[in-house]
């Protein structure tokens, strides 16, 4: 009997871990030269995507929220597009990071 490689396994991601590959493909790209690390994820909470933002204390606040709000709006216009938007949460964490 032929030995399965567990990395051949089959795997079904779920609507938000779809959505969470995508979104991260999109804004990693863009963060790229940013002096802010972005990473999203599925949430603890149920159907819940998080977007984590770690900058240094000399960038502008308000930029960042800005940033995120767009992501935001990106993620619920990317949800409503797949018909996820009666089931769809989204939040953030920024984090100031330490010198």
């Amino acid at each position: 009997m032929a030995t399965i490689i567990e990395g051949n396994q089959p795997y079904t991601p779920t609507r938000l871990q779809w959505l969470t590959l995508e979104l991260n493909a999109i804004y990693s790209m863009r963060t790229l030269n940013s002096p802010f690390h972005l990473h999203i994820s599925c949430g603890d909470i149920e159907n819940t995507l998080l977007i984590h933002v770690a900058y240094p204390p000399d960038e502008d606040i308000e930029k960042i929220q800005q940033y995120v709000e767009n992501i935001k709006s990106d993620a619920l216009s990317k949800a409503a597009q797949r018909n996820f938007e009666s089931w769809f949460n989204i939040d953030a964490v920024l984090v100031q990071e330490v010198n």
